[in-house]
């Protein structure tokens, strides 16, 4: 039993995302030289002038749109309304062990870890087509391995938010490289951005289906819900390097 936040470290293959062939973005200038590519962009780029906006700061995040369909967010959306869920904990330190402990001024969220299926296995499918090679275009990072995924909803109702931190701040979750999270219903609530202190005020929220990928040592935080229900899959990415680093741990706390 892994004293992980998940129990994906112990158990086999089916939770890494290699072998996989390699695979890339759904855009179709990304299988065309670097020529043809520009001319894609600018032509785009000339048929919607008005979405050209000037960046003068921002978070180092990386958006990828359309990694899942409207009715394949709903389905989540389904299973954890159908299914079960769980209040949401946090990990401390605690005697060199990673103990979960509820904190309501901390985090309000209740979560659905989604079981090995079908459901489970089209997600591994739809991370291995788009999330991975985005993520190695956009860091030189390869993903191999992934924590189980979650449904997570911030309701308004109970004032769902969760306060500033950072995903690898303990000695059992520095780990993790990458942090992904696919809002499911956009249109849905109000409120419950991400937002990223270090790097100004600015709001992000990805259209429904789509990512937000992020170093797990960026803080940030998503600020309060303040009408419905914000649904969002979450998870945490890591390499083969750092699957070492994970057993390394486990064995250690095991022995203590």
């Amino acid at each position: 039993y892994s004293l992980l936040p998940t129990p994906y470290s112990l158990l086999p293959t089916p939770y890494s995302l290699l072998p996989t062939p390699y695979s890339l973005l759904p855009t179709p200038y990304s299988l065309l030289p670097v020529p043809c590519s520009l001319l894609y962009i600018i032509t785009i780029m000339n048929k919607s002038p008005e979405v050209t906006r000037k960046i003068t700061n921002q978070a180092p995040v990386l958006f990828i749109p359309n990694v899942l369909d409207r009715e394949f967010c709903q389905t989540l959306i389904n299973i954890w309304q159908t299914e079960g869920n769980q209040e949401s904990y946090s990990m401390i330190e605690h005697k060199g062990e990673l103990t979960p402990i509820e904190d309501d001024d901390y985090k309000r969220r209740r979560d659905h870890f989604l079981q090995e299926g079908e459901t489970h296995q089209r997600l591994r499918y739809f991370i291995r087509q788009q999330v991975r090679p985005a993520i190695k275009k956009a860091f030189h990072f390869e993903i191999t391995r992934f924590e189980s995924f979650r449904v997570g909803c911030y309701d308004a109702n109970t004032g769902g938010y969760f306060r500033p931190h950072r995903d690898d701040a303990t000695e059992g979750t520095a780990y993790r490289r990458f942090a992904m999270t696919i809002n499911l219903n956009v249109e849905d609530y109000e409120g419950g951005y991400l937002r990223f202190p270090e790097y100004g005020l600015d709001l992000y929220q990805p259209e429904t289906g789509s990512a937000l990928i992020f170093s797990c040592s960026l803080l940030h935080e998503v600020t309060d819900v303040i009408k419905g229900q914000r649904f969002a899959l979450l998870s945490f990415f890591h390499g083969e390097h750092e699957a070492q680093l994970v057993e390394e741990y486990n064995r250690r706390v095991m022995v203590s």
